[in-house]
């Protein structure tokens, strides 16, 4: 019964056995210079762990960098990473601007979000930020111009759940002659979670962000719009989930953010009914990587009740989510719609999932779904 999930998001939750946080501090620590593995065998450690937090290669980079003679000893591993990613990531990076050149060719008006915007603009090198899709806000209207040009361009069309209420995203992709997948992940509103699903609207964007030239010419957010992003989508999407990546993103944007672009921030983020999930975000990114904050946004961060920037010890559970986004609607006729769509997604989708030869089978596959998922909605996931 769940919606798509964007590929990106698609790392593994990092909560679990007894010592893995102490692991992910010594990570954490390494990624800013405040702590060195004492042995090679622990710099594997911490380099294999790093690598579903999506840190790796910036730990890698960061090694290379050492004349420590533990981390030296690792160069020439280190080295393959850093040149594998390296090469990945230009190959990426031609087929993001061949896309972007096509939807500007077509004129459609097109904003790059989370972790390729970010790979642009944040990070000193674009291969250090690892991602598997491209993200895209676009008007709603443009729905049907970009499915044209990215199949022209060679992508399948994702066969996935679908409803004016349950989803605001399409999932494209294709594999390149070489093997290697290609996804984009198109947005006409930033998030599934009604009650921040036009926290950041393409209309603002346009308005205030840049146009990264790797990225030809379409729009990315500025700093404010960035960092609200990324405080925002590691709570309502990820339900604050410890991901090392999410966490340093906030780091380099928050420690870049000139004085005037901070106070807008907390402005906004107050003003947008977010501040609770941005401090949540802001207050964990201190902690586990020390990051310096602006003054304005320590000062907010300061006033913030203590209990409003503590981690929930019950975990979440999918019907909450549901729950939250159905307090979000503003009528019935809406809510009752949302349940609709949950229940009884297109014929086609379920027809791919349960692979039915004849329309008959349709009834009972609905009723196997729900029977099966209903558990699943009131599972706790992440609970400490």
């Amino acid at each position: 019964m769940n919606t798509a999930v964007s590929r990106g998001d698609m790392m593994p939750d990092m909560r679990g056995a007894v010592g893995e946080d102490d692991l992910d501090a010594a990570v954490a620590g390494a990624l800013v210079g405040a702590r060195t593995p004492s042995s090679t065998d622990d710099a594997r450690t911490w380099l294999a762990r790093a690598e579903p937090h999506g840190v790796h290669l910036l730990l890698a980079d960061r090694w290379l960098a050492s004349s420590d003679a533990t981390l030296l000893a690792l160069r020439p591993e280190l080295l393959d990473r850093i040149r594998g990613a390296a090469v990945v990531d230009a190959v990426r990076a031609d087929e993001c601007r061949r896309v972007c050149t096509a939807l500007s060719a077509a004129g459609v008006r097109a904003a790059v979000l989370k972790g390729e915007a970010l790979a642009h603009g944040v990070y000193r090198e674009s291969y250090l930020r690892p991602r598997t899709d491209t993200d895209i806000l676009i008007d709603r209207d443009s729905r049907a111009a970009v499915s044209d040009v990215l199949i022209d361009q060679g992508y399948s069309a994702d066969v996935e759940t679908s409803g004016s209420l349950v989803s605001s995203q399409s999932h494209f992709s294709r594999l390149d002659r070489s093997g290697l997948r290609h996804a984009w992940d198109v947005h006409w509103r930033v998030s599934n979670v009604h009650a921040v699903a036009d926290v950041v609207t393409l209309d603002r964007i346009a308005a205030s962000g840049t146009r990264p030239a790797p990225l030809a010419g379409v729009f990315a957010p500025a700093a404010v719009d960035a960092l609200l992003l990324a405080c925002v989508h590691r709570i309502a999407h990820h339900h604050d989930a410890p991901d090392l990546i999410w966490l340093y993103d906030i780091h380099l944007i928050a420690e870049a953010m000139s004085p005037f672009d901070a106070t807008a921030f907390v402005r906004s983020a107050r003003e947008l009914g977010v501040w609770t999930m941005c401090a949540r975000s802001l207050a964990r990114a201190r902690e586990r990587l020390g990051t310096t904050l602006p003054a304005a946004i320590d000062a907010a961060l300061a006033e913030t009740p203590p209990e409003v920037v503590e981690a929930s010890e019950a975990g979440w559970r999918e019907v909450d989510v549901l729950r939250g986004n159905l307090r979000a609607l503003s009528t019935w006729p809406d809510r009752a719609r949302l349940l609709r769509e949950h229940l009884f997604p297109p014929p086609a989708f379920i027809a791919s999932k349960y692979r039915l030869r004849s329309r008959a089978a349709l009834p009972w596959a609905y009723l196997h779904r729900i029977v099966t998922g209903a558990p699943k909605w009131f599972r706790r996931h992440g609970a400490v």
